[in-house]
C-alpha cells in the first residue's frame, strides 16, 4: 500500500511541480521542514502534494531539522555574532522544536563563546576605543544594539559598565 502511495503521487503533476520547487529552493540554501512546508504552501500547492513532499524529503534525508538546527545556529553564532536569544528566536521563527534549539545553541556555544562573540562585536562597533570612554547616550545606544543582536542584559551591563576579572579589558 505505501508502495502504491507513492506511485500514485509521483502520477501527479502538482506533487511533481512541488517536488522539483522544493528542489530548487533547497539547492538555494537548507530549509526547516517547516519553512519547506510554507514556502511551498505560499506558491500554490496542494497540501497534499506539500505534506508528500516534505515526507519524502525527510525520508531521503534531504530534510532534518536537527542538522538544520545546528548549522543555522553555528552561522548565526559564529558568522553573525548573535546572542543565545537572537538564535533562539530564528530558529522558533523556523518551525524549530525547543529541545532542538537548545542542543544546537549548547553545541555552536561549544565553538564560540557568546561572551567571545560579544567581545568580537564590541570590537568592531568601538572602533579602536574604550568601551569606558563612551558617554552614557553612546553606552546606552551600544546596549540596546547588542540587546536587539540577543545578548543577555547581564553580559551587556559586565561588558559595558563594571568589569568583572577583566574579561573584556582587551577591547580596543
Amino acid at each position: 500500500t505505501e508502495r502504491k502511495r507513492k506511485e500514485k503521487m509521483r502520477d501527479d503533476p502538482q506533487f511533481e511541480k512541488a517536488r522539483q520547487k522544493a528542489f530548487r529552493l533547497l539547492a538555494r540554501r537548507a530549509q526547516s521542514k517547516k519553512e519547506l512546508k510554507d514556502k511551498l504552501a505560499d506558491r500554490g500547492f496542494e497540501k497534499a502534494a506539500v505534506d508528500g513532499v516534505i515526507k519524502m524529503f525527510t525520508e531521503q534525508g534531504y530534510l532534518n531539522d536537527e542538522t538544520f538546527a545546528r548549522d543555522w545556529a553555528r552561522h548565526l553564532a559564529r558568522n553573525r555574532h548573535y546572542g543565545n536569544r537572537r538564535i533562539e528566536m530564528s530558529l522558533a521563527g523556523k518551525g524549530i522544536a525547543k529541545e532542538l534549539i537548545a542542543r544546537a545553541i549548547t553545541e555552536a556555544r561549544g565553538e564560540i563563546e557568546e561572551r567571545e562573540g560579544l567581545r568580537k562585536v564590541l570590537q568592531k562597533k568601538l572602533k579602536g576605543r574604550k568601551p569606558g570612554g563612551l558617554d552614557r547616550a553612546e553606552k546606552r545606544r551600544l546596549a540596546q544594539s547588542l540587546a536587539l543582536r540577543g545578548y543577555a542584559w547581564p553580559l551587556i551591563i559586565e561588558a559595558l559598565g563594571k568589569k568583572q576579572e577583566g574579561l573584556f579589558d582587551d577591547i580596543e
